[in-house]
């Protein structure tokens, strides 16, 4: 009966959602139809579908703002008719492109990003409910939503596949279809039915639900207070460890830290979120503790981006971590300030800086192809290429001002804004035509190497009389710390193995009889064949490409089929075909 029970609420919360957001559940049940026309049919709605997940965002924030201030048929109206007209914009807009490019994605993506944080925080809008609360009530609506549609799809593609497997043949599509029924309607509107009403004149009646939807269950209580913030503390301290590392050895280049400390300055500012309403000795030492170092953390990060702006110039990626850092601090140095007031300035803040993102020329596109375009246009003028608006073709400039106008030149092409160089013949395609318009080719900038090769001459017969074994091998040498093993053998009740390996700046065949070196054979010799003989390719004779060594324990011969050797400014790279023969002893 508790069973039943459960299922009438639940259906009867899904729909009071529909009634609800009824537009949201217009625009989700219209992208769930056009998946399935998709799926039958291979036909493309990419345009359509992202307009209307758009839209799903912009009658998010509508219902929001109608509840919170006025549910009155005309502010009604006005606000859903702003909504409408928001969503039928971008609608027109996007079906008027070519194609849906990065550029399109990555500013709609921070446009439902804003609407979903106004979502957020419009009921705590002059402090009519706890934003903290709102924000927990969404975090558990979330995965609450997500762990039950996780197990309706996945016990019905279990019924599916045991039907396939058992009794008749189900298409491959009924996978499909299953998980945008689940995942594109079902998900989104039981996540929204598990929202209460935070304002209005339902508000009174919904308080028991509101008191509800902002308590921590007791296990949610244990994982945010002793699992989560003892980990990211522990976080912390590494983090703040590799700063202090960072600042003295003055690497401030390092890529693979931009995304981790990103990351965590997320997840810091999510988990303060989360655990300021909690009362208990991790919570309270943390909301204290946090504020600063979120600021501090997100200061060291903004100083390296910053550098890196300086070196490289701006691109989108940059401009957003920028932002984020930009955002981190202030709100750092607020929640550090102001511990005790109310917190929606975090919600406001995040709106105003992601709408920033995408206004034109002062956002993340139109500053980067500021940016680029003067970095190119300075490096050309530097260099004597840019006189009275036309470009003079040059190759002996230098290799980093090379690099300088190849990187700014393709960014700008990424982001069809090479308009900006005015210097540029029409319709310029970096990819065909770079080096009839700059005098250079772009793909010798970043391989300026030399190479060298060696071939076996075809009509010279290898010689095996003398030796039992012959082995074919290939191998790739770059770097440090080789270790390879070729091939292994058995023979006279004796395991041999093969080895590549470094040792000393220096690369050598390694012979082992049951795991003892029995002979080391260096590969230098090759490599100082190849230093007399110029660029290019160069036929030899076998006894040219033949080395022997010996000892009381193996015989061998080394002939190498052919050699490639690039050497580059501080790199050597040797690609090899060889015959290795031997007698044991």
């Amino acid at each position: 009966m508790k069973f039943v029970n459960f299922l009438l609420g639940l259906l009867e919360g899904l729909l009071k959602a529909v009634t609800r957001y009824w537009a949201v559940f217009i625009c989700l049940t219209a992208m769930a139809t056009l998946n399935i026309i998709s799926i039958e049919t291979d036909a493309n709605y990419e345009r359509s579908i992202i307009a209307l997940a758009f839209g799903v965002f912009c009658f998010l924030a509508a219902q929001s703002l109608t509840e919170r201030f006025s549910e009155k048929f005309i502010p009604h109206l006005a606000v859903y008719s702003a909504a409408f007209l928001a969503f039928a914009g971008y609608f027109t807009y996007v079906k008027t492109l070519e194609s849906i490019d990065n550029i399109v994605g990555i500013k709609t993506v921070t446009l439902m990003f804003a609407l979903l944080v106004t979502f957020i925080w419009i009921p705590s809008y002059k402090n009519k409910a706890d934003f903290g609360g709102v924000f927990l009530c969404v975090f558990k609506a979330s995965f609450t939503s997500a762990f039950f549609c996780g197990v309706i799809f996945g016990g019905i593609s279990l019924i599916l596949a045991a039907a396939d497997a058992l009794l008749f043949n189900i298409s491959s599509k009924a996978f499909l279809h299953t998980a945008n029924i689940v995942w594109v309607l079902l998900a989104p509107m039981l996540l929204l039915s598990l929202i209460p009403v935070f304002a209005g004149k339902n508000r009174d009646a919904d308080g028991d639900n509101i008191k509800k939807a902002q308590s921590y269950p007791k296990f949610l209580e244990t994982l945010l207070s002793y699992v989560l913030i003892p980990l990211i503390s522990i976080y912390t301290l590494v983090l703040i460890v590799y700063t202090g590392k960072t600042i003295i050895s003055s690497s401030w280049d390092d890529n693979l830290l931009e995304p981790i400390i990103l990351s965590y300055l997320i997840a810091m500012l999510i988990l303060y979120l989360l655990v300021y309403r909690l009362d208990n000795a991790f919570s309270r030492a943390f909301v204290k503790i946090a504020p600063l170092i979120l600021a501090v953390i997100a200061l060291f990060q903004l100083s390296a981006s910053v550098i890196a702006f300086i070196d490289g110039g701006m691109v989108v990626s940059r401009y957003y971590i920028i932002m984020f850092c930009i955002y981190a601090i202030i709100c750092g140095v607020l929640l550090f300030m102001r511990s005790k007031k109310r917190k929606d300035y975090i919600a406001y803040l995040a709106v105003i800086f992601a709408l920033v993102c995408v206004i034109p020329y002062v956002g993340a596109f139109g500053a980067s192809a500021i940016s680029q375009s003067n970095r190119v246009e300075n490096t050309l003028i530097k260099n004597g290429m840019l006189e009275d608006g036309k470009i003079i073709k040059k190759s002996d400039i230098p290799t980093e001002d090379m690099e300088k106008i190849e990187d700014g030149i393709y960014y700008l092409y990424q982001i069809k804004a090479l308009d900006r160089l005015d210097f540029l013949p029409v319709s310029f395609d970096p990819y065909n035509g770079f080096y009839n318009v700059f005098g250079f080719d772009s793909n010798d900038i970043k391989y300026n190497y030399i190479t060298k090769s060696f071939e076996l001459d075809s009509g010279t017969p290898v010689a095996t009389e003398g030796y039992k074994y012959l082995y074919d091998t290939a191998f790739y040498l770059t770097g440090k710390n080789v270790n390879n093993e070729l091939f292994a053998f058995t023979a006279d009740n004796a395991d041999y193995k093969i080895k590549l390996i470094e040792a000393d700046n220096a690369y050598y065949f390694i012979f082992l009889k049951d795991n003892a070196e029995i002979i080391t054979v260096p590969i230098k010799d090759v490599i100082d064949l190849m230093s007399g003989y110029p660029e290019g390719t160069t036929v030899l004779k076998q006894d040219k490409l033949a080395f022997d060594y010996e000892n009381e324990s193996i015989y061998i011969r080394l002939v190498y089929k052919s050699v490639r050797m690039n050497v580059f400014d501080n790199d050597t790279e040797l690609y090899a075909n060889v015959y290795i023969l031997f007698t044991l002893r």
